[in-house]
């Protein structure tokens, strides 16, 4: 996607050391547990979830804070104590740049898009297990595969349809639940 199209935030990953900081497994984990709770998050709350160590998390939060894909949300006093609240920041990560780091830059997307497929097929197992009828799984999700016939103007219509929906959805609000997505189109002529 296009920094313009977009019109958001893009945080572009260059160095080799910034792409190894955001395609670490916990740290993607711990951003997708920041991302499906449409809440800022403790540490301690992090910690709960993922089964790490309060203190590991923080180590991890401060290498994604770094690259500004993490933010602070506020401070507060629990119990005496100072807690720190993390939320994702709203931005497109784009890590592909023409810098010679193709291998990492190719082992990020394998894990993101990999990330979303293993989540994908393990919520449809438990909506299986839980007697949830084939005919009503894509009103929990859907994996759709296929071609299109596009010209430049339909491609430019499409990415614009997208690249605006995405962005009108992508903060937590009221009455919605968090849906994970990755979306892989490409010219097959290139």
């Amino acid at each position: 996607m296009s920094d313009a199209a977009l019109g958001g935030k893009v945080i572009k990953l260059e160095t080799k050391e910034q792409l190894n900081i955001y395609v670490n497994v916990t740290r993607q984990r711990l951003l997708r547990a920041l991302s499906i709770a449409g809440e800022p998050l403790t540490a301690k709350d992090i910690s709960g979830q993922l089964g790490i160590s309060p203190s590991s998390v923080q180590h991890h939060i401060r290498k994604l804070l770094q690259l500004g894909v993490v933010a602070v949300d506020h401070i507060a006093m629990v119990n005496g104590i100072r807690a720190t609240y993390y939320v994702p920041v709203q931005a497109t990560v784009q890590i592909f740049s023409s810098d010679g780091h193709a291998d990492v830059q190719r082992a990020v997307t394998m894990s993101l898009v990999n990330n979303v497929l293993t989540g994908f097929i393990s919520s449809a197992e438990h909506r299986i297990e839980k007697g949830i009828l084939f005919e009503r799984m894509r009103d929990y999700g859907d994996v759709m595969t296929g071609f299109l016939h596009l010209s430049d103007d339909d491609r430019k219509e499409l990415f614009s349809i997208i690249d605006a929906y995405l962005r009108e959805h992508e903060a937590p609000r009221g009455g919605t639940s968090t849906w994970e997505y990755a979306l892989i189109l490409y010219d097959t002529s290139r």
